[in-house]
């Protein structure tokens, strides 16, 4: 079964300086499995909240491993 994570969950994990570890664990298994599915809306709500041009080429990479629906 595949997964589609809400923005409100990426940026739990993504955006947080504290982020929670038993949800980063929990997406990070899930995405080692291949379970996580992305659309276009949230990928461009992660990325355009991303200033860093550093931040923003690695996370795009990152998110470039995820199966994209449209």
């Amino acid at each position: 079964m595949k997964i589609l994570m809400d923005t409100c969950i990426w940026s739990q994990v993504l955006r947080k300086k504290t982020p929670n570890l038993n949800l980063t664990n929990q997406l990070k298994d899930f995405i080692d499995d291949g379970r996580i599915v992305i659309i276009g809306p949230i990928r461009q709500e992660l990325l355009s909240g991303i200033s860093n041009p550093s931040q923003f080429n690695k996370l795009k990479h990152t998110l470039s491993f995820l199966k994209i629906l449209f």
